[in-house]
């Protein structure tokens, strides 16, 4: 085969399979461009599950910290013994109703990721421990639980109240503002759980006249304040100022203390 038929037979070939070519180079860019798109998108969820971590290793660092501090505090002197009222939670399923109560009043108290990005939206972790503050945490949880009495006696988990938006005395005023209290950052001998009787006319006016109630106790400044968790408009006011009102003969109980006031009083 002599030079001139060789380029001939090199030009039909490359004539004839140009349009091959050309489909094959467009097939190469389009895969090109879905790698380059597959890339990007695996980018995305890498970031997305990034900062998903991120949140759980936050929400962590904040619970360990919590506990760190836990772990310095002690029983406050003026607590003893055990609570006399003992906290209990219903379990209903569709062949089940039933009771239990809590081996100890300090297992009602559960660590919630709700309450935690509630407080953290309004920039209420790690507050200064102000009266102020105190309210704000109190209006926080009072607006989002409406007041609802139980049929029985039920100890909700916080979470529970939060996502349901009701329940009665120990739900708001007990464990979920005491929770509050915790997580924004009083330690667990400045704020408390407390039950006993509440007097609406006052007791000295008529003592005749109460009903079992539940309510949370803060301490602020060395002065104990009272945080009512069922009326809306209610603010944190000194126990000394409605101990009339507020009898805390049962005891009161945290996420780490239970007991009584010492030598039988009634109020802080």
């Amino acid at each position: 085969m002599n030079w001139f038929v060789k380029k001939l037979l090199d030009w039909l070939y490359e004539y004839y399979n140009q349009s091959e070519k050309g489909q094959i180079e467009t097939l190469k860019r389009q895969l090109i461009a879905k790698e380059e798109q597959i890339a990007k998108l695996g980018d995305e969820i890498s970031q997305i599950g990034l900062k998903n971590m991120e949140r759980e290793q936050e929400l962590l660092e904040v619970i360990a910290e919590l506990k760190d501090k836990e772990s310095e505090t002690l029983k406050p002197e003026w607590l003893e013994g055990h609570m006399s009222y003992k906290p209990k939670r219903r379990f209903v399923s569709k062949t089940k109703d039933f009771h239990r109560q809590f081996k100890k009043p300090q297992h009602a108290f559960d660590e919630s990721r709700i309450l935690y990005e509630l407080l953290k939206n309004n920039n209420l972790l790690n507050a200064k421990k102000t009266v102020s503050n105190m309210e704000k945490i109190q209006k926080l949880i009072t607006g989002a639980i409406e007041y609802e009495p139980d049929k029985e006696d039920n100890w909700r988990p916080v979470s529970d109240v939060l996502i349901f938006g009701f329940g009665d005395c120990d739900d708001s005023g007990g464990i979920a503002i005491t929770s509050a209290m915790g997580m924004a950052g009083w330690k667990a001998d400045e704020t408390f759980c407390w039950c006993g009787y509440y007097y609406p006319k006052g007791k000295e006016k008529d003592s005749k006249d109460r009903f079992g109630h539940a309510w949370n106790i803060t301490k602020c400044d060395g002065k104990w304040y009272v945080l009512e968790g069922t009326d809306q408009k209610a603010k944190p006011v000194l126990w000394e100022t409605v101990k009339n009102k507020y009898e805390g003969s049962w005891g009161g109980c945290n996420w780490k203390f239970e007991g009584q006031i010492a030598g039988g009083r009634a109020y802080l």
